[in-house]
Protein backbone atom coordinates (compact mmCIF):
# COMPACT_ATOMS: atom_id res chain seq x y z
CA UNK A 1 0.00 0.00 0.00
CA UNK A 2 1.02 3.64 -0.49
CA UNK A 3 1.57 6.03 2.45
CA UNK A 4 0.70 9.66 1.81
CA UNK A 5 2.19 12.58 3.78
CA UNK A 6 0.02 15.69 4.10
CA UNK A 7 3.08 17.84 4.83
CA UNK A 8 6.62 18.02 3.46
CA UNK A 9 9.31 15.90 5.17
CA UNK A 10 12.73 17.60 5.44
CA UNK A 11 16.08 15.77 5.55
CA UNK A 12 19.20 17.67 6.66
CA UNK A 13 22.35 17.95 4.52
CA UNK A 14 24.11 14.57 4.06
CA UNK A 15 21.15 12.76 5.63
CA UNK A 16 20.54 9.82 3.31
CA UNK A 17 17.36 8.03 2.36
CA UNK A 18 18.74 4.45 2.01
CA UNK A 19 17.18 1.33 0.49
CA UNK A 20 18.27 -2.34 0.63
CA UNK A 21 19.86 -4.46 3.35
CA UNK A 22 23.34 -3.32 2.27
CA UNK A 23 22.28 0.27 1.52
CA UNK A 24 22.34 -0.59 -2.17
CA UNK A 25 20.54 2.64 -3.14
CA UNK A 26 20.80 6.17 -1.70
CA UNK A 27 19.14 9.57 -2.20
CA UNK A 28 20.66 12.58 -0.43
CA UNK A 29 22.13 16.09 -0.65
CA UNK A 30 25.96 16.17 -0.49
CA UNK A 31 26.91 19.37 1.38
CA UNK A 32 30.61 19.03 0.49
CA UNK A 33 29.87 19.37 -3.23
CA UNK A 34 26.43 21.04 -2.94
CA UNK A 35 25.06 18.31 -5.23
CA UNK A 36 21.86 16.30 -5.10
CA UNK A 37 22.77 12.62 -5.60
CA UNK A 38 20.98 9.40 -6.49
CA UNK A 39 23.56 6.60 -6.01
CA UNK A 40 23.36 2.90 -6.90
CA UNK A 41 26.07 1.17 -4.82
CA UNK A 42 27.81 -2.24 -4.84
CA UNK A 43 27.75 -2.37 -8.62
CA UNK A 44 23.95 -2.52 -8.67
CA UNK A 45 22.07 -1.55 -11.80
CA UNK A 46 19.87 1.57 -11.53
CA UNK A 47 16.67 0.51 -13.27
CA UNK A 48 13.82 3.00 -13.85
CA UNK A 49 10.54 1.41 -14.98
CA UNK A 50 8.14 4.03 -16.31
CA UNK A 51 6.01 4.83 -19.33
CA UNK A 52 7.72 8.20 -19.67
CA UNK A 53 10.98 9.61 -18.25
CA UNK A 54 11.44 13.41 -18.32
CA UNK A 55 14.30 15.63 -17.11
CA UNK A 56 13.59 19.40 -17.15
CA UNK A 57 15.64 22.47 -16.25
CA UNK A 58 15.62 23.93 -12.72
CA UNK A 59 12.86 26.41 -13.59
CA UNK A 60 10.73 23.62 -15.12
CA UNK A 61 10.31 25.67 -18.29
CA UNK A 62 12.41 23.62 -20.76
CA UNK A 63 12.93 19.94 -21.53
CA UNK A 64 16.42 18.43 -21.32
CA UNK A 65 15.76 14.65 -21.72
CA UNK A 66 12.54 12.80 -22.64
CA UNK A 67 12.33 9.00 -22.90
CA UNK A 68 9.01 7.37 -23.87
CA UNK A 69 8.10 3.70 -23.48
CA UNK A 70 8.10 2.19 -27.00
CA UNK A 71 8.99 5.56 -28.46
CA UNK A 72 11.88 7.96 -28.94
CA UNK A 73 14.63 9.07 -26.60
CA UNK A 74 15.09 12.83 -27.15
CA UNK A 75 17.94 15.13 -26.14
CA UNK A 76 17.46 18.92 -25.96
CA UNK A 77 19.73 21.98 -25.84
CA UNK A 78 18.23 25.19 -24.40
CA UNK A 79 14.76 23.67 -24.88
CA UNK A 80 15.37 22.81 -28.57
CA UNK A 81 15.34 19.19 -29.78
CA UNK A 82 18.78 18.18 -31.14
CA UNK A 83 18.85 14.32 -31.12
CA UNK A 84 15.97 11.83 -31.25
CA UNK A 85 16.08 8.08 -31.71
CA UNK A 86 13.83 6.46 -34.30
CA UNK A 87 12.88 2.90 -35.25
CA UNK A 88 15.70 2.84 -37.84
CA UNK A 89 18.36 5.05 -36.19
CA UNK A 90 18.61 8.63 -34.96
CA UNK A 91 17.61 12.07 -36.22
CA UNK A 92 20.05 14.96 -35.63
CA UNK A 93 18.80 18.57 -35.77
CA UNK A 94 21.60 21.01 -36.57
CA UNK A 95 25.28 20.28 -37.26
CA UNK A 96 27.23 17.20 -36.20
CA UNK A 97 30.77 17.69 -34.88
CA UNK A 98 33.06 14.66 -34.79
CA UNK A 99 36.56 14.02 -33.40
CA UNK A 100 39.48 12.59 -35.38
CA UNK A 101 38.65 9.08 -34.25
CA UNK A 102 34.88 9.26 -34.79
CA UNK A 103 33.12 7.22 -37.43
CA UNK A 104 29.71 7.58 -39.10
CA UNK A 105 29.19 4.03 -40.20
CA UNK A 106 25.66 3.53 -41.52
CA UNK A 107 24.71 7.18 -41.02
CA UNK A 108 21.98 8.62 -43.29
CA UNK A 109 22.54 12.38 -43.77
CA UNK A 110 19.66 14.69 -44.79
CA UNK A 111 21.83 17.85 -44.71
CA UNK A 112 25.40 18.90 -45.56
CA UNK A 113 28.44 17.90 -43.48
CA UNK A 114 30.85 20.74 -42.67
CA UNK A 115 34.33 19.20 -42.47
CA UNK A 116 36.28 22.40 -41.86
CA UNK A 117 39.92 21.73 -42.79
CA UNK A 118 39.49 17.96 -42.41
CA UNK A 119 39.07 15.45 -45.21
CA UNK A 120 36.85 12.44 -45.75
CA UNK A 121 39.20 9.48 -46.05
CA UNK A 122 38.94 5.78 -46.87
CA UNK A 123 36.27 6.22 -49.56
CA UNK A 124 35.63 3.53 -52.20
CA UNK A 125 35.33 4.35 -55.87
CA UNK A 126 31.76 5.34 -56.87
CA UNK A 127 29.48 2.68 -58.32
CA UNK A 128 26.31 4.72 -58.93
CA UNK A 129 25.41 8.25 -60.08
CA UNK A 130 24.78 9.51 -56.48
CA UNK A 131 28.04 8.20 -54.98
CA UNK A 132 30.83 10.59 -53.93
CA UNK A 133 34.07 10.28 -55.90
CA UNK A 134 37.67 10.35 -54.71
CA UNK A 135 40.26 12.70 -56.26
CA UNK A 136 42.05 9.83 -57.90
CA UNK A 137 38.84 8.65 -59.52
CA UNK A 138 38.01 12.11 -60.86
CA UNK A 139 41.50 12.74 -62.20
CA UNK A 140 41.36 9.44 -64.06
CA UNK A 141 37.87 10.05 -65.49
CA UNK A 142 38.48 13.53 -67.00
CA UNK A 143 40.27 13.94 -70.35
CA UNK A 144 43.45 15.99 -70.66
CA UNK A 145 42.56 19.46 -72.00
CA UNK A 146 46.04 21.01 -72.17
CA UNK A 147 45.92 24.66 -73.39
CA UNK A 148 42.91 24.57 -75.75
CA UNK A 149 41.49 27.91 -76.99
CA UNK A 150 37.80 28.90 -77.24
CA UNK A 151 36.89 31.75 -79.65
CA UNK A 152 33.83 34.06 -79.23
CA UNK A 153 32.71 35.97 -82.39
CA UNK A 154 30.36 38.99 -82.58
CA UNK A 155 27.07 38.62 -84.49
CA UNK A 156 24.51 41.11 -85.90
CA UNK A 157 24.39 44.31 -83.90
CA UNK A 158 27.45 43.41 -81.82
CA UNK A 159 31.11 44.25 -81.98
CA UNK A 160 34.03 42.79 -80.14
CA UNK A 161 34.64 39.17 -79.13
CA UNK A 162 37.86 37.33 -78.39
CA UNK A 163 39.36 34.04 -77.19
CA UNK A 164 39.77 32.24 -73.87
CA UNK A 165 42.59 29.82 -73.22
CA UNK A 166 41.95 26.94 -70.84
CA UNK A 167 44.18 25.89 -67.95
CA UNK A 168 45.08 29.49 -67.11
CA UNK A 169 45.93 30.65 -63.60
CA UNK A 170 43.91 33.90 -63.87
CA UNK A 171 40.51 34.98 -65.18
CA UNK A 172 40.10 35.96 -68.83
CA UNK A 173 37.45 38.39 -70.17
CA UNK A 174 35.63 38.60 -73.51
CA UNK A 175 33.75 41.89 -74.21
CA UNK A 176 30.82 42.49 -76.64
CA UNK A 177 29.47 45.95 -77.52
CA UNK A 178 26.18 47.10 -79.09
CA UNK A 179 26.68 48.34 -82.65
CA UNK A 180 23.11 49.65 -83.26
CA UNK A 181 23.04 53.48 -83.44
CA UNK A 182 19.68 53.99 -85.24
CA UNK A 183 16.38 52.16 -84.81
CA UNK A 184 16.23 51.88 -88.61
CA UNK A 185 18.76 49.10 -88.16
CA UNK A 186 16.09 47.07 -86.29
CA UNK A 187 13.15 45.23 -87.82
CA UNK A 188 9.90 45.22 -85.86
CA UNK A 189 8.11 41.97 -85.37
CA UNK A 190 4.47 41.32 -86.09
CA UNK A 191 2.03 43.70 -84.30
CA UNK A 192 4.59 46.44 -83.58
CA UNK A 193 4.52 49.94 -85.09
CA UNK A 194 7.44 51.68 -86.68
CA UNK A 195 7.55 55.28 -85.35
CA UNK A 196 8.81 58.02 -87.63
CA UNK A 197 8.94 61.81 -87.34
CA UNK A 198 8.43 64.11 -84.31
CA UNK A 199 5.49 65.90 -82.67
CA UNK A 200 5.51 69.46 -81.36
CA UNK A 201 2.97 71.58 -79.43
CA UNK A 202 1.77 73.27 -82.62
CA UNK A 203 1.06 70.00 -84.43
CA UNK A 204 -2.53 68.96 -85.03
CA UNK A 205 -2.04 65.20 -84.83
CA UNK A 206 -4.64 63.23 -82.94
CA UNK A 207 -3.52 60.82 -80.18
CA UNK A 208 -5.82 58.10 -78.89
CA UNK A 209 -5.35 57.15 -75.28
CA UNK A 210 -4.27 53.52 -74.97
CA UNK A 211 -7.01 51.35 -73.46
CA UNK A 212 -9.06 54.48 -72.86
CA UNK A 213 -7.59 55.31 -69.42
CA UNK A 214 -5.70 58.58 -68.85
CA UNK A 215 -3.99 57.11 -65.82
CA UNK A 216 -1.65 55.39 -68.25
CA UNK A 217 -0.11 58.76 -69.12
CA UNK A 218 2.45 60.48 -66.92
CA UNK A 219 2.51 64.32 -66.86
CA UNK A 220 5.76 66.21 -66.97
CA UNK A 221 6.73 68.57 -64.14
CA UNK A 222 4.39 71.57 -63.81
CA UNK A 223 1.37 69.89 -65.41
CA UNK A 224 -1.85 69.09 -63.55
CA UNK A 225 -3.15 65.55 -63.36
CA UNK A 226 -6.95 65.64 -63.55
CA UNK A 227 -9.04 63.12 -61.66
CA UNK A 228 -12.84 62.96 -61.71
CA UNK A 229 -15.33 65.75 -62.49
CA UNK A 230 -18.07 67.80 -60.76
CA UNK A 231 -21.07 69.41 -62.37
CA UNK A 232 -22.59 71.02 -59.25
CA UNK A 233 -22.50 71.16 -55.43
CA UNK A 234 -25.00 72.09 -52.69
CA UNK A 235 -24.55 74.86 -50.09
CA UNK A 236 -26.76 74.18 -47.00
CA UNK A 237 -27.55 76.70 -44.24
CA UNK A 238 -28.20 75.96 -40.54
CA UNK A 239 -31.80 77.03 -41.02
CA UNK A 240 -32.30 74.13 -43.41
CA UNK A 241 -32.32 76.06 -46.68
CA UNK A 242 -29.96 75.10 -49.47
CA UNK A 243 -28.70 76.40 -52.84
CA UNK A 244 -27.29 74.43 -55.77
CA UNK A 245 -24.00 75.80 -57.15
CA UNK A 246 -23.10 74.77 -60.72
CA UNK A 247 -19.71 74.77 -62.47
CA UNK A 248 -18.43 78.21 -63.27
CA UNK A 249 -20.58 80.04 -60.69
CA UNK A 250 -19.01 82.34 -58.10
CA UNK A 251 -20.10 82.11 -54.44
CA UNK A 252 -20.00 85.24 -52.28
CA UNK A 253 -19.75 84.48 -48.50
CA UNK A 254 -21.41 87.58 -47.01
CA UNK A 255 -22.07 88.48 -43.37
CA UNK A 256 -25.55 89.04 -41.92
CA UNK A 257 -26.87 90.54 -38.70
CA UNK A 258 -24.03 90.51 -36.15
CA UNK A 259 -22.03 88.30 -38.58
CA UNK A 260 -18.76 89.36 -40.26
CA UNK A 261 -16.46 87.54 -42.67
CA UNK A 262 -12.76 87.93 -43.40
CA UNK A 263 -10.15 86.20 -45.54
CA UNK A 264 -6.47 85.54 -44.99
CA UNK A 265 -4.90 83.65 -47.88
CA UNK A 266 -7.01 80.55 -48.56
CA UNK A 267 -8.80 80.80 -45.15
CA UNK A 268 -12.27 82.41 -44.78
CA UNK A 269 -13.22 83.29 -41.17
CA UNK A 270 -16.87 83.83 -40.09
CA UNK A 271 -17.33 85.75 -36.79
CA UNK A 272 -20.28 86.92 -34.68
CA UNK A 273 -20.61 90.19 -32.77
CA UNK A 274 -23.93 89.31 -31.11
CA UNK A 275 -24.33 89.25 -27.34
CA UNK A 276 -26.06 86.51 -25.34
CA UNK A 277 -28.63 88.96 -23.85
CA UNK A 278 -31.62 89.56 -26.03
CA UNK A 279 -35.07 91.02 -25.47
CA UNK A 280 -36.41 93.91 -23.31
CA UNK A 281 -37.94 93.97 -19.78
CA UNK A 282 -41.02 96.23 -20.06
CA UNK A 283 -42.16 96.27 -16.37
CA UNK A 284 -41.24 94.92 -12.87
CA UNK A 285 -44.00 94.24 -10.31
CA UNK A 286 -43.48 93.72 -6.55
CA UNK A 287 -44.94 90.90 -4.43
CA UNK A 288 -45.21 89.99 -0.73
CA UNK A 289 -42.47 91.57 1.39
CA UNK A 290 -41.49 94.09 -1.32
CA UNK A 291 -42.72 97.64 -2.02
CA UNK A 292 -42.30 99.97 -5.00
CA UNK A 293 -45.25 99.13 -7.18
CA UNK A 294 -45.01 98.32 -10.88
CA UNK A 295 -41.91 99.87 -12.48
CA UNK A 296 -42.07 100.46 -16.26
CA UNK A 297 -39.04 102.70 -16.58
CA UNK A 298 -36.98 103.29 -13.46
CA UNK A 299 -37.79 103.12 -9.74
CA UNK A 300 -36.88 101.72 -6.32
CA UNK A 301 -37.82 98.35 -4.85
CA UNK A 302 -37.74 98.14 -1.01
CA UNK A 303 -38.49 95.62 1.76
CA UNK A 304 -41.76 96.47 3.52
CA UNK A 305 -42.53 96.29 7.29
CA UNK A 306 -43.64 92.64 7.07
CA UNK A 307 -40.04 91.52 6.82
CA UNK A 308 -37.77 91.37 9.91
CA UNK A 309 -34.62 93.38 9.25
CA UNK A 310 -31.19 92.40 10.58
CA UNK A 311 -30.39 96.04 11.53
CA UNK A 312 -32.01 99.47 12.01
CA UNK A 313 -35.14 100.32 14.02
CA UNK A 314 -38.34 98.65 12.79
CA UNK A 315 -41.97 98.47 13.82
CA UNK A 316 -43.53 95.06 13.22
CA UNK A 317 -47.27 94.74 13.15
CA UNK A 318 -49.26 91.55 13.60
CA UNK A 319 -48.45 88.39 15.57
CA UNK A 320 -45.15 86.60 14.86
CA UNK A 321 -44.41 82.96 15.53
CA UNK A 322 -40.83 81.81 15.88
CA UNK A 323 -40.17 78.08 15.40
CA UNK A 324 -36.58 78.36 16.64
CA UNK A 325 -34.68 80.28 19.37
CA UNK A 326 -35.13 84.07 19.40
CA UNK A 327 -31.84 85.65 20.43
CA UNK A 328 -31.56 89.35 21.39
CA UNK A 329 -28.09 90.92 21.60
CA UNK A 330 -29.51 94.07 23.30
CA UNK A 331 -32.53 95.01 25.45
CA UNK A 332 -36.04 93.96 24.58
CA UNK A 333 -38.04 97.14 25.42
CA UNK A 334 -41.76 96.62 25.98
CA UNK A 335 -43.35 100.05 25.35
CA UNK A 336 -46.95 101.21 25.43
CA UNK A 337 -48.00 98.46 27.80
CA UNK A 338 -46.84 95.65 25.59
CA UNK A 339 -46.53 92.18 27.06
CA UNK A 340 -44.46 89.09 26.52
CA UNK A 341 -46.93 86.22 26.80
CA UNK A 342 -45.67 82.82 27.98
CA UNK A 343 -47.35 79.52 27.26
CA UNK A 344 -48.28 77.19 30.04
CA UNK A 345 -44.91 75.50 29.83
CA UNK A 346 -42.93 78.47 28.64
CA UNK A 347 -40.69 80.90 30.45
CA UNK A 348 -37.80 83.28 30.09
CA UNK A 349 -34.34 81.93 30.81
CA UNK A 350 -31.65 84.40 31.87
CA UNK A 351 -27.94 83.51 31.35
CA UNK A 352 -26.30 80.09 31.10
CA UNK A 353 -26.65 77.15 28.71
CA UNK A 354 -30.06 75.64 27.99
CA UNK A 355 -31.32 74.04 31.18
CA UNK A 356 -28.79 75.87 33.41
CA UNK A 357 -29.13 79.38 35.01
CA UNK A 358 -32.05 81.64 36.03
CA UNK A 359 -35.54 80.96 34.77
CA UNK A 360 -38.51 83.33 35.12
CA UNK A 361 -41.78 81.43 35.39
CA UNK A 362 -45.40 82.10 36.21
CA UNK A 363 -46.61 81.29 39.72
CA UNK A 364 -49.89 81.96 41.58
CA UNK A 365 -48.56 85.20 43.06
CA UNK A 366 -47.13 86.43 39.75
CA UNK A 367 -43.61 85.80 38.43
CA UNK A 368 -40.56 84.40 40.24
CA UNK A 369 -36.93 83.50 39.41
CA UNK A 370 -35.97 79.82 39.68
CA UNK A 371 -32.50 78.26 39.51
CA UNK A 372 -32.45 75.15 37.36
CA UNK A 373 -29.76 72.55 36.50
CA UNK A 374 -29.24 70.20 33.60
CA UNK A 375 -30.19 67.14 35.69
CA UNK A 376 -33.67 67.11 37.02
CA UNK A 377 -35.24 64.75 39.57
CA UNK A 378 -33.79 63.15 42.73
CA UNK A 379 -32.62 59.55 43.33
CA UNK A 380 -33.70 58.69 46.88
CA UNK A 381 -32.18 55.18 47.13
CA UNK A 382 -30.13 52.65 45.13
CA UNK A 383 -30.59 48.92 45.87
CA UNK A 384 -28.16 46.16 44.83
CA UNK A 385 -28.49 42.44 44.10
CA UNK A 386 -25.98 39.62 43.58
CA UNK A 387 -23.30 39.78 42.25
CA UNK A 388 -23.47 43.58 42.91
CA UNK A 389 -22.77 44.53 46.58
CA UNK A 390 -23.43 47.69 48.61
CA UNK A 391 -26.96 47.23 49.98
CA UNK A 392 -29.53 50.03 49.76
CA UNK A 393 -27.86 53.41 49.44
CA UNK A 394 -30.00 56.46 50.40
CA UNK A 395 -27.26 59.08 50.56
CA UNK A 396 -23.81 58.00 49.59
CA UNK A 397 -22.10 54.61 49.57
CA UNK A 398 -20.01 52.18 47.57
CA UNK A 399 -21.20 49.66 44.96
CA UNK A 400 -18.95 46.63 44.36
CA UNK A 401 -18.82 43.34 42.42
CA UNK A 402 -18.84 39.95 44.20
CA UNK A 403 -16.79 37.63 41.94
CA UNK A 404 -17.43 34.63 44.23
CA UNK A 405 -21.11 34.85 43.40
CA UNK A 406 -20.39 33.95 39.74
CA UNK A 407 -20.68 30.15 39.61
CA UNK A 408 -22.05 29.62 36.12
CA UNK A 409 -21.48 31.07 32.67
CA UNK A 410 -24.86 29.99 31.36
CA UNK A 411 -25.78 33.54 30.47
CA UNK A 412 -22.41 34.44 28.96
CA UNK A 413 -22.55 35.45 25.28
CA UNK A 414 -21.29 32.77 22.91
CA UNK A 415 -19.45 35.25 20.67
CA UNK A 416 -16.52 37.55 21.30
CA UNK A 417 -12.73 37.49 21.58
CA UNK A 418 -10.43 37.04 24.59
CA UNK A 419 -7.77 39.70 23.96
CA UNK A 420 -5.76 39.61 27.21
CA UNK A 421 -4.85 37.21 29.98
CA UNK A 422 -4.28 33.46 29.99
CA UNK A 423 -7.04 30.94 29.34
CA UNK A 424 -6.37 27.96 31.64
CA UNK A 425 -9.76 26.29 31.57
CA UNK A 426 -10.20 22.84 30.06
CA UNK A 427 -12.49 22.37 27.05
CA UNK A 428 -15.35 20.12 28.16
CA UNK A 429 -17.21 18.07 25.54
CA UNK A 430 -20.15 16.04 26.85
CA UNK A 431 -21.73 13.20 24.93
CA UNK A 432 -24.61 14.61 22.97
CA UNK A 433 -28.20 13.67 23.56
CA UNK A 434 -30.07 10.93 21.73
CA UNK A 435 -31.72 13.54 19.51
CA UNK A 436 -30.59 13.18 15.89
CA UNK A 437 -28.05 15.78 14.74
CA UNK A 438 -27.44 17.11 18.26
CA UNK A 439 -23.85 18.44 18.53
CA UNK A 440 -21.25 20.37 20.51
CA UNK A 441 -17.64 21.20 19.67
CA UNK A 442 -15.53 23.36 17.38
CA UNK A 443 -17.27 25.02 14.43
CA UNK A 444 -15.88 26.90 11.41
CA UNK A 445 -17.90 29.20 9.20
CA UNK A 446 -16.38 28.89 5.71
CA UNK A 447 -17.49 28.90 2.08
CA UNK A 448 -20.95 29.16 0.64
CA UNK A 449 -21.87 25.53 -0.09
CA UNK A 450 -25.43 24.32 0.49
CA UNK A 451 -24.85 21.50 3.00
CA UNK A 452 -27.01 18.72 4.53
CA UNK A 453 -26.84 18.13 8.29
CA UNK A 454 -25.08 14.96 9.39
CA UNK A 455 -23.06 14.66 6.12
CA UNK A 456 -19.22 14.70 5.85
CA UNK A 457 -17.51 17.31 3.62
CA UNK A 458 -13.96 18.08 2.42
CA UNK A 459 -12.73 21.70 2.11
CA UNK A 460 -11.28 21.99 -1.42
CA UNK A 461 -10.75 24.93 -3.76
CA UNK A 462 -12.20 27.50 -1.35
CA UNK A 463 -15.46 25.61 -0.66
CA UNK A 464 -16.89 22.32 0.61
CA UNK A 465 -17.39 19.15 -1.47
CA UNK A 466 -18.99 15.89 -0.36
CA UNK A 467 -16.51 13.42 1.15
CA UNK A 468 -16.12 10.12 -0.73
CA UNK A 469 -13.52 7.34 -0.20
CA UNK A 470 -13.47 6.55 -3.93
CA UNK A 471 -10.65 9.08 -4.65
CA UNK A 472 -7.97 11.18 -2.93
CA UNK A 473 -9.49 14.44 -4.21
CA UNK A 474 -12.65 13.80 -2.15
CA UNK A 475 -10.89 12.42 0.94
CA UNK A 476 -7.78 14.49 1.79
CA UNK A 477 -7.60 17.85 3.48
CA UNK A 478 -9.82 19.53 6.10
CA UNK A 479 -12.85 17.37 7.04
CA UNK A 480 -16.01 18.69 8.66
CA UNK A 481 -19.57 17.58 9.46
CA UNK A 482 -22.53 19.80 8.72
CA UNK A 483 -24.58 20.54 11.86
CA UNK A 484 -27.60 21.91 9.99
CA UNK A 485 -29.14 22.33 6.55
CA UNK A 486 -28.23 25.53 4.73
CA UNK A 487 -25.26 27.67 3.73
CA UNK A 488 -21.96 26.42 5.21
CA UNK A 489 -20.83 29.96 5.96
CA UNK A 490 -23.97 30.54 8.04
CA UNK A 491 -24.88 27.24 9.77
CA UNK A 492 -21.27 26.26 10.60
CA UNK A 493 -19.20 23.11 10.04
CA UNK A 494 -18.10 20.82 12.94
CA UNK A 495 -14.35 20.13 12.69
CA UNK A 496 -14.06 18.38 16.11
CA UNK A 497 -16.62 17.47 18.73
CA UNK A 498 -19.60 15.33 19.65
CA UNK A 499 -22.42 14.46 17.25
CA UNK A 500 -25.54 12.28 17.23
CA UNK A 501 -25.98 10.50 13.89
CA UNK A 502 -29.40 9.79 12.43
CA UNK A 503 -28.23 6.23 11.66
CA UNK A 504 -26.35 3.50 13.57
CA UNK A 505 -23.23 2.48 11.57
CA UNK A 506 -21.78 -0.17 13.94
CA UNK A 507 -20.99 -1.19 17.49
CA UNK A 508 -19.83 0.70 20.57
CA UNK A 509 -16.17 1.71 20.29
CA UNK A 510 -15.91 1.06 16.53
CA UNK A 511 -13.55 3.20 14.46
CA UNK A 512 -15.40 5.26 11.86
CA UNK A 513 -14.04 5.80 8.30
CA UNK A 514 -15.05 7.85 5.27
CA UNK A 515 -17.50 5.73 3.28
CA UNK A 516 -17.66 5.14 -0.47
CA UNK A 517 -21.27 6.29 -0.07
CA UNK A 518 -21.02 10.06 -0.54
CA UNK A 519 -21.14 12.02 2.75
CA UNK A 520 -21.57 8.96 5.02
CA UNK A 521 -19.47 7.14 7.63
CA UNK A 522 -18.72 3.41 7.91
CA UNK A 523 -17.09 1.04 10.39
CA UNK A 524 -15.67 -1.07 7.54
CA UNK A 525 -12.44 0.27 5.98
CA UNK A 526 -12.87 0.76 2.22
CA UNK A 527 -11.18 -1.83 -0.02
CA UNK A 528 -10.22 -1.94 -3.66
CA UNK A 529 -7.77 -0.17 -5.96
CA UNK A 530 -7.35 3.59 -5.32
CA UNK A 531 -9.81 3.57 -2.42
CA UNK A 532 -8.87 5.86 0.48
CA UNK A 533 -8.75 4.69 4.10
CA UNK A 534 -9.07 7.63 6.52
CA UNK A 535 -10.20 7.59 10.18
CA UNK A 536 -12.73 10.31 11.09
CA UNK A 537 -14.03 9.34 14.54
CA UNK A 538 -15.19 6.82 17.14
CA UNK A 539 -18.69 5.43 17.70
CA UNK A 540 -19.65 5.94 21.38
CA UNK A 541 -23.20 4.51 21.44
CA UNK A 542 -24.37 2.33 18.59
CA UNK A 543 -27.98 2.33 19.81
CA UNK A 544 -28.41 6.06 19.45
CA UNK A 545 -25.67 6.90 16.89
CA UNK A 546 -23.65 9.04 19.30
CA UNK A 547 -20.03 9.58 18.17
CA UNK A 548 -16.84 11.51 18.81
CA UNK A 549 -15.82 13.30 15.57
CA UNK A 550 -12.00 13.69 15.43
CA UNK A 551 -10.64 13.27 11.83
CA UNK A 552 -7.07 11.97 11.40
CA UNK A 553 -4.91 14.14 9.07
CA UNK A 554 -3.24 11.06 7.54
CA UNK A 555 -4.80 8.63 5.08
CA UNK A 556 -3.87 5.57 3.01
CA UNK A 557 -4.56 5.08 -0.71
CA UNK A 558 -4.86 1.40 -1.63
CA UNK A 559 -2.77 0.26 -4.62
Amino acid sequence: MAINFLQSTNFSDDAKLQFGNSTDFEIYHDSSTNQNKITSLLGRQLLINTASFVVNNAADTQNMIIATDGGAVSLYCAGNLKLATTSVGSTITGGLTTTASSSLAGANMSAGIAMGTNAITGMANPSSAQDAATKAYVDGALPTVNNATITFSAGTGLTGGGTITLNQSSNETVTFNNSITNNNQLTNGAGYTTNTGTTTASNTQTFTNKSGNISQWTNDSGYLTSAGSMSSWTLTADSGGSETITNGESVDIAGGTNITTSRSGATVTISTSATTNTGTVTSVATGTGLSGGTITGSGTISVDNTVVLTNNTQTISGGKTFSDVLTATSDIDMESGGDILLSATGGIQIDGDPGVGKFLKSVASGMEWTTITQNSGTVTSVATSSPITGGTITGSGTIGFDSSAVTSLSNLATTGTVTTGTWNSNTRLDKTSTTDNDYQGELVYLGGTTVVKGKIYVYSGGDWISADADAESTSKGLLAMSVANGNSGTVGMLTRGMFTLSYDPGNDGDILYISTTTGNLTTEPPSGSQKVVRIVGTLLDSTNGQMFFHPDNTYITLS
